[in-house]
């Protein structure tokens, strides 16, 4: 791995340099692979081990493809369809039949696991919030008790210049706030 990004403090290299880059190649990834991804989530910590999400996806070769793929935005779309799997995260907003003040942190630590997880494995995984919430909703009959969370794609990478040129400007591994503008001693100041 090489290293892409500077920690003041000595960080898990997988941490410090995950990141979320749109190039991928079009290749498909086995079934095992996205099965050692989802493992990875089935691992995350959450409250009561209640593990509320559930995961739903679709090969680009399944008979589904569409029903993921159309409630895109433009954007994604243009660089999403070089990747192999789309994934929805959902999460129950119900543990133990009550409702759950945890169930999207919880769900959250899950995406965590894969993302990490797929970044070990040398594949791109990355995360979207451009889509329709209501239509992919509607498509893939997910019942009103579970919250509608995100989606990613995962896929094999590829340079950066199979991305339309505006978004090859983009391909660049982004840095993070400093330490003290997102953590506080005390009281929320």
């Amino acid at each position: 791995m090489t290293d892409f990004r500077n920690s003041k403090y000595k960080v898990n290299p997988l941490i410090l340099n995950r990141h979320s880059p749109r190039a991928m190649n079009g290749e498909d990834i086995t079934k095992e692979q996205l099965m050692t991804i989802f493992e990875a989530g089935r691992f995350a910590p959450s409250a009561y081990n209640g593990q509320p999400w559930k995961f739903l996806f679709s090969f680009k070769k399944g008979k589904d493809w569409d029903l993921f793929f159309e409630p895109l935005i433009d954007f994604n779309k243009s660089w999403v369809i070089n990747g192999s799997v789309l994934v929805v995260i959902t999460s129950d907003q119900f543990l133990f039949d009550r409702k759950s003040e945890t169930n999207q942190f919880d769900a959250g630590a899950s995406w965590q696991n894969m993302a990490l997880q797929a970044y070990d494995m040398g594949l791109v995984i990355h995360g979207m919030s451009g889509f329709d919430y209501n239509k992919i909703r509607s498509n893939l009959d997910i019942p009103e008790s579970y919250d509608v969370l995100a989606m990613f794609v995962v896929g094999k990478p590829a340079s950066k210049d199979v991305l339309p040129k505006d978004l090859q400007e983009k391909e660049v591994i982004s840095d993070r706030k400093d330490l003290l503008e997102i953590f506080i001693e005390g009281k929320f100041k």
